[in-house]
């Protein structure tokens, strides 16, 4: 019998699937809205096209699609969703990715977990979430950026740009409108 012996270059990164690739988002982590650095701290959930920079010690991380992740400081267990970038300048990280992130290691003994889809359970989340990144354009223009958070609990924030008349209709899981007149085609102008 014989075997067929394959060699792999030294900088290939298994994709392992037995790592923890779905995880909790608990319920006591602050949510991350805007670019910026985080100097310390508890749990933290970076919220979609994050940019940010870690400089002290968080117990969890949690980072969803398309953040731009530095770590100075030291992370005790950080999971990053899709098409990422993290680069760890600490030392003693421990990082689950998904196999679309771009992972540079420029610290000392950091272990990492290539998965090949990150996947977040939202059951226990923070109330109010994370933001929706989003367009909607009138006349060509783009109007809004983003809502947050989403889902919402009391308060929801619209980022608009420029001076517009906009309706806006908020309705619930279940299809009821919940802000908006529905006899005047479900619109609530601000």
């Amino acid at each position: 019998m014989k075997q067929l012996l394959t060699l792999l270059p030294a900088t290939c990164l298994s994709i392992l699937a037995n790592a923890q690739c779905d995880v909790n988002v608990p319920s006591n982590a602050t949510v991350i809205y805007a670019d910026g650095t985080v100097t310390d701290g508890g749990n933290f959930w970076v919220c979609e096209g994050i940019t940010a920079t870690f400089t002290g010690f968080a117990p969890f991380v949690y980072a969803e699609e398309g953040c731009t992740i530095t770590v100075t400081g030291l992370l005790g267990a950080f999971v990053v969703k899709a098409n990422s970038t993290i680069t760890l300048n600490g030392n003693n990280n421990n990082v689950v990715y998904d196999a679309t992130t771009t992972l540079i290691d420029n610290g000392n003994n950091n272990i990492s977990s290539v998965c090949p889809v990150v996947v977040l359970d939202y059951s226990n989340a923070p109330v109010g979430g994370c933001s929706t990144s989003m367009v909607v354009a009138a006349n060509g223009k783009e109007v809004v950026t983003s809502i947050h958070p989403n889902p919402a609990h009391e308060q929801v924030n619209i980022a608009v740009l420029g001076d517009v008349l906009l309706g806006v209709q908020l309705i619930d899981m279940s299809g009821r409108v919940v802000i908006g007149d529905a006899g005047a085609q479900g619109r609530a102008w601000i």
